[in-house]
């Protein structure tokens, strides 16, 4: 980083806590919701955390050997982790390092190796760079790395304003596992990103750092769009 004066917003986020979620009166489906825990660092670097991220190709082969996800069986596909470090640069630029690892575990979550990056392209106000995807599988007992061709990677334009960049991961079969990164830039000054721990998918692990300039204020929204109910034992609270 270039500045001295930080503040560093680290948020990660483990499937722990189970909730019951009301959709309407007539039934009701399990969420497990996430725990998250914040820790807000003044005026430091970052610290190093404790939590189940890994280098970009670097893998253990118990997540290569997984059949399933514990504690949602029945899932296609989860993902493994999902990483973002968000900081400014010299210029006052907003970047946004990304790096996401998803485990298919069947054919009906092959889908999940069809990727979709959306960015706001209106007078460059956001861009991608940097994009690096593999495949990874487990052959006779080897681990083996299929990288995507730049050749496969292409730029849709949505609409006037928006492009996404698309792509798909090649030998992608039952117990892959695929994983992509990037780094997206803004140059407004208040396009912060948003941070989103929940998916289609169950999600393992998640984690966004985040260093802010110190005049920054930093506040937590919480929105949902439907009622929860906290089942605590005897007790049952909207919250």
């Amino acid at each position: 980083m270039y500045y001295k004066d930080l503040v560093t917003v680290t948020i990660i986020s483990n499937f722990q806590s189970e909730l019951l979620i009301k959709h309407n009166p007539y039934y009701m489906k399990k969420l497990y919701l996430s725990l998250v825990f914040c820790a807000f660092l003044l005026y430091s670097k970052a610290q190093s955390l404790s939590v189940n991220t890994q280098p970009f190709g670097k893998i253990d082969e118990a997540d290569l050997t997984l059949k399933n996800c514990d504690f949602e069986t029945d899932a296609n596909a989860m993902v493994l982790f999902d990483k973002a470090d968000v900081y400014f640069d010299q210029n006052f630029n907003i970047i946004n390092e990304r790096h996401k690892r998803i485990k298919i575990f069947n054919d009906k979550g092959k889908k999940h190796a069809d990727i979709r990056i959306q960015y706001n392209t209106y007078n460059r106000l956001e861009y991608i760079t940097g994009l690096q995807a593999q495949t990874i599988n487990l052959a006779d007992g080897k681990v083996e790395i299929i990288k995507i061709d730049k050749k496969q990677v292409f730029t849709e334009s949505v609409d006037k304003w928006r492009s996404a960049l698309v792509f798909t991961f090649p030998n992608v079969k039952p117990g892959s596992v695929i994983e992509f990164k990037y780094k997206w830039t803004s140059n407004y000054f208040g396009n912060f990103p948003g941070w989103y721990f929940q998916e289609k998918i169950p999600c393992a692990t998640a984690k966004s750092e985040r260093k802010c300039l110190n005049f920054f204020t930093i506040s937590q929204v919480y929105i949902s769009h439907k009622s929860l109910l906290r089942t605590t034992g005897k007790l049952n609270r909207k919250v």
